[in-house]
């Protein structure tokens, strides 16, 4: 996963509403994403979301599950 794909998840997670899928295909890997915000909540004064997202490269798909948390300076940042 190269800085485009970490932008990208960013701005699912920023922007996208609560269990609508999000597809994208990396252009120079030919890798696939598919992001779902699942969950919308505070945790120590921060915005959170929880997330699934299915992963595949070179054919092989991983399920990820996992929670991120915006910072002060904008950026998502994974906490579980």
């Amino acid at each position: 996963m190269d800085r485009l794909d970490h932008a990208c998840i960013g701005q699912v997670l920023e922007q996208a509403e609560t269990g609508r899928p999000v597809q994208w295909v990396d252009p120079d890997t030919s890798s696939q994403y598919r992001v779902v915000p699942t969950k919308t909540f505070q945790r120590d004064e921060r915005y959170c979301r929880e997330y699934t997202a299915t992963v595949t490269v070179a054919g092989q798909q991983q399920d990820v599950h996992g929670i991120a948390c915006r910072q002060p300076d904008g950026a998502w940042k994974l906490e579980s």
